[in-house]
């Protein structure tokens, strides 16, 4: 994708073999949190929000309070916490020392192909090169006929297609295939290249050759 920084270096540290694109923004091994405060706004309107509470923390995350010095504290303890599990869990997926990985996080951002560089990506390609990474290391079958790969969440139709279906012009379900195989970049269709996707200009949808809005296009 174009982007698997932060939330997605942390999800991928999880994984055996990590495939980037060269172009993909990844890395940002950091914690950000943050507070807002619109007490002061509100009192420039004559309103003064109040609170009773009974424990000294409960209105913490209030937003119509500053953070006390003592919270400030808490929150930074919090979040040194969430930043060394980031930091070991990258650097026992990665096979890096927690120095190492100390070393290359503090938020910065890589290119996949950077982040190859560094040790965060292992191979440089998109979803194709990932289908058979994964088929080797789970020693399955290479050839494309003997795997089957479902894509997850499926593509939803079209908006204009949606349309064109509840004016009747286009029969419920007749162009479900085509609308569901665009994302699988093959085509069987003329008039369309093969791996290409969607042709956009012409309207028609890679996997079937069929066009989406038939009465007009075609």
């Amino acid at each position: 994708g174009d982007v698997a920084a932060s939330g997605g270096m942390y999800i991928a540290a999880a994984a055996d073999h990590i495939v980037a694109q060269p172009a993909t923004l990844t890395g940002s091994i950091g914690v950000i949190t943050g507070k807002v405060n619109v007490g002061p706004l509100l009192q420039e309107y004559g309103l003064n929000p109040e609170s009773i509470t009974v424990g000294a923390n409960v209105d913490m995350l209030s937003p119509f309070k500053d953070l006390s010095p003592q919270q400030v504290s808490q929150v930074e303890g919090m979040m040194d916490h969430i930043y060394l599990d980031f930091c070991s869990k990258v650097a026992v997926s990665r096979g890096k020392t927690l120095s190492e990985v100390r070393g290359i996080a503090k938020g910065r951002v890589y290119t996949g192909a950077q982040a190859q560089e560094v040790g965060l990506v292992d191979q440089l390609g998109g979803l194709a090169a990932a289908v058979e990474a994964a088929k080797r290391r789970a020693q399955l079958p290479e050839e494309p006929d003997k795997v089957v790969v479902f894509e997850h969440p499926p593509k939803k139709v079209p908006f204009l297609l949606r349309v064109i279906r509840s004016s009747g012009m286009v029969p419920e379900g007749g162009d479900e295939g085509a609308a569901s195989t665009t994302s699988l970049g093959t085509s069987t269709g003329t008039g369309s290249t093969p791996g290409t996707g969607t042709s956009a200009r012409s309207g028609r949808s890679a996997g079937s050759g069929a066009c989406c809005c038939r009465c007009y296009c075609c």
